[in-house]
């Protein structure tokens, strides 16, 4: 299936190609340690023709799109139109992998760690001659603890790679936060 991600509408991409992704996807994934499992990731789309759309997959290997949101979804993720076509077109690397893509959620432990979680988390990305880039995670729809993270894009990227750690960055200044710091602990189990 060949698409144009710059010009894609958020329904089509979520409603045509989410599944054909996911279904590549999980031909490659080894899904057994989560069979039993189900997991909801909601994505707000804010501004443009954005949306909301709804992700839920039972066993790792069965996803059932759904157009609006849920009820406490596992996660909802919320970010502005041009963010999330920065994401699903590559420039900024890594992001929506980590939601979409199989292999990064077949661990039971990490399924468990963000059912495990309470919260709002807030990450702002510095770009070099950009606007920020921020995205927002809300953990089964609690409000509270907060907790926001900001960093330059560059060292998230290093931080995901782990070609630096989130201490080093925090010791040298180059990352900072504000709220609960418990919270982001916690985070760390579910992003690390």
């Amino acid at each position: 299936m060949s698409v144009d991600l710059e010009k894609i509408s958020v329904k089509e991409f979520f409603t045509k190609v989410v599944p054909d992704l996911f279904k590549e996807g999980i031909k490659q994934a080894d899904t057994s340690g989560i069979s039993g499992t189900e997991f909801s990731l909601q994505f707000n789309i804010i501004g443009g023709a954005g949306g909301v759309y709804s992700l839920r997959i039972k066993d790792g290997k069965n996803l059932e799109v759904i157009e609006g949101g849920l009820d406490k979804p596992n996660i909802a993720i919320e970010l502005g139109e041009p963010e999330w076509r920065e994401a699903i077109t590559g420039k900024i690397p890594g992001i929506m992998d980590q939601m979409l893509n199989p292999n990064q959620v077949a661990s039971r432990d990490k399924l468990e760690s963000a059912k495990g979680l309470s919260g709002v988390f807030q990450l702002t990305l510095s770009r070099a001659g950009k606007p920020d880039y921020n995205v927002k995670m809300i953990f089964n729809g609690a409000s509270s603890p907060f907790a926001s993270l900001k960093m330059s894009a560059e060292d998230f990227f290093k931080m995901a790679k782990k070609e630096v750690d989130g201490p080093s960055l925090f010791m040298t200044g180059k990352m900072s936060f504000e709220g609960d710091m418990a919270f982001l602990l916690q985070l760390q189990g579910f992003v690390g």
